[in-house]
């Protein structure tokens, strides 16, 4: 997660990370493929460097144990995958040579590797690949602490290297999501076996590589991590692709989010960054300024506390509460007010961008303020003389907690306490700060009453299993309410177990249904994602879920 952008990513932190990998606002994962005008006879030159504004700093630059954007973004420069996704998110080799091979059977996936060298010379092999995977797979490692360890070896039975360039994985049974999740993101970028294979599952949680990834074996390799302020990259001139056009790539943390970015742009402080929608109108009549607009790979959402043990619960214990609160917000008020009409109100949490995201999901909620205060009063909620409603003698009150330094989420925190109150709902936002705070509530401690937060899952609908899936409830997933239904794990596992995408695509249907009818999780929008990009950058494409690897044809016209 982040602060600003969503984690997998956070689930896949896709392109830049499925992780789930990703909580915050909106998504960093997006500059890896975005798009910076200038005219098709330019030539393009080598030299310069470029600011990426973010505003939160990174946590982790190892991959396999990235939990936010910001560093997933990073971790993608360092270090390559298997494989990247096109604009359009189809799969593409990275080090890999070519796409896979795999066995008739779906159970055995065959790799065959690029020529690479690390930046210190040593070449890389599958020795590093199976050292990489075995860090998830291997029960041995067991206290990697890593988002995806779980699901991997639930599916995964081992990788072994075939020869010094090929890769073997051997699956328990089919897993057709492999590919797209679990080799195309930056939580997979390969490491370096001969400087960490020999550390213990501690030891290498707290590697001084977290800190100095040093060496990589992506385009770009590490200088310095100034934290707090800034992490600095400089090309790599013997990257397998051919050394990137930009000398130098600087990651620049930006204190006061997406605003203070937006006013970074405007004084060229910061070349490239996400900003907020109220900043839209002005960085469009700034000149030598770009601003471009696309669909988030995620959503804005809450989530509720269902958790018996947790007071909270409460409240969101009974699904017509659930109902209720969902139905007395305008979300449409909500997009336009807030977003600036940059987004839409979301029906799902499969995000548009999906392949398989349904667009005749059912229940649709729409505003009904009257009919939110009848379900309420036959739930048992309502109003007390002070108009807050109550049952057996206990107040409707709770808290909103939201990832601070998040404009549109502290805007969007307060319109649902206004919203809420009308109804006789006492709602208190509450800020948090995202890695102390919001990172370890969503994952682990579960201590909130209601979270507020963005998140970025991609365009593979199996990113319902890290929010939804029993298995996910534990302490480390991301089934943060949490939620448990048998109905819905029996899809999730029957939607993994078909390489056949129209019946994938019917089976997250029915998903989409159960969750939208049970709401642990209600989704408010589908929010855009705008991006400010200074117009002395030429060469980048936007995407909601490419890759990075698209950096390595960017330049600027000044050459500085």
């Amino acid at each position: 997660m982040r602060d600003d952008w969503s984690r997998r990513d956070f689930l896949r932190l896709g392109g830049t990370g499925a992780a789930f990998a990703a909580l915050g606002g909106g998504g960093l994962e997006l500059l890896a493929a975005c798009g910076g005008g200038g005219s098709s006879s330019e030539t393009a030159r080598s030299g310069g460097h470029v600011v990426l504004g973010t505003p939160a700093d990174p946590q982790k630059l190892t991959s396999v144990l990235i939990g936010d954007t910001v560093s997933g973004q990073i971790s993608a420069f360092l270090n390559d995958s298997l494989l990247t996704k096109d604009v359009d998110g189809t799969l593409l080799p990275l080090l890999a040579q070519a796409l896979p091979a795999t066995s008739a059977d779906g159970l055995t996936i065959t790799f065959k590797l690029r020529p690479a060298t690390w930046t210190d010379g040593k070449p890389l092999t599958a020795d590093d690949v199976v050292f990489t995977y075995g860090l998830l797979v291997d029960p041995a490692n067991a206290g990697v602490n890593s988002l995806f360890a779980s699901q991997l070896r639930a599916y995964v039975a081992g990788v072994s290297a075939a020869d010094a360039q090929t890769v073997v994985f051997r699956m328990k049974k089919v897993y057709a999501p492999f590919l797209s999740a679990y080799t195309a993101i930056a939580n997979f970028g390969i490491l370096p076996k001969h400087v960490l294979g020999g550390l213990s599952s501690q030891a290498f949680n707290s590697s001084d590589y977290n800190a100095n990834p040093t060496p990589t074996n992506g385009m770009f390799k590490f200088v310095k991590w100034d934290r707090g302020s800034q992490v600095v990259l400089e090309r790599n001139e013997h990257y397998h692709r051919g050394a990137p056009r930009l000398e130098r790539l600087v990651v620049k943390t930006v204190s006061g989010g997406t605003v203070a970015i937006a006013n970074q742009l405007q004084t060229g402080e910061v070349d490239i960054g996400q900003v907020d929608y109220s900043q839209v109108d002005s960085l469009r009549s700034a000149s030598g300024l770009s601003t471009l607009s696309v669909d988030s790979p995620g959503f804005t959402f809450y989530v509720h506390q269902l958790d018996p043990a947790k007071p909270a619960s409460r409240f969101f214990g009974s699904r017509d509460v659930r109902r209720a609160l969902l139905m007395a917000l305008d979300r449409q008020g909500i997009v336009d007010a807030i977003l600036f009409k940059q987004g839409a109100v979301a029906d799902s949490t499969v995000p548009r961008v999906s392949w398989g995201y349904s667009k005749n999901v059912r229940p649709k909620y729409a505003f009904d303020r009257p009919g939110a205060e009848r379900m309420l009063d036959g739930a048992g909620w309502t109003k007390g003389a002070d108009g807050v409603r109550q049952k057996n003698g206990d107040q409707f009150r709770f808290e909103i907690l939201y990832p601070a330094g998040v404009k549109f989420l502290e805007d969007m925190a307060a319109s649902l306490q206004d919203q809420w109150k009308r109804i006789g709902v006492q709602a208190t936002p509450k800020p948090g700060d995202l890695a102390t705070v919001i990172v370890p509530a969503f994952y682990n401690t579960r201590n909130f009453d209601l979270l507020l937060t963005s998140i970025g899952l991609g365009d593979e609908p199996d990113s319902q299993s890290l929010l939804f899936s029993s298995a996910s409830a534990a302490p480390g997933g991301a089934n943060a309410a949490p939620f448990k239904d048998s109905r819905v794990d029996d899809l999730l596992a029957q939607g993994v177990a078909t390489f056949d995408r129209t019946k994938r695509a019917q089976i997250y249907a029915q998903v989409q249904d159960i969750i939208m009818e049970e709401l642990p999780a209600a989704p408010l929008v589908f929010q855009n994602v705008i991006l400010g990009v200074n117009k002395r950058v030429r060469g980048i494409r936007f995407s909601s879920v490419g890759g990075s690897s698209y950096y390595q044809g960017v330049w600027v016209t000044d050459g500085k």
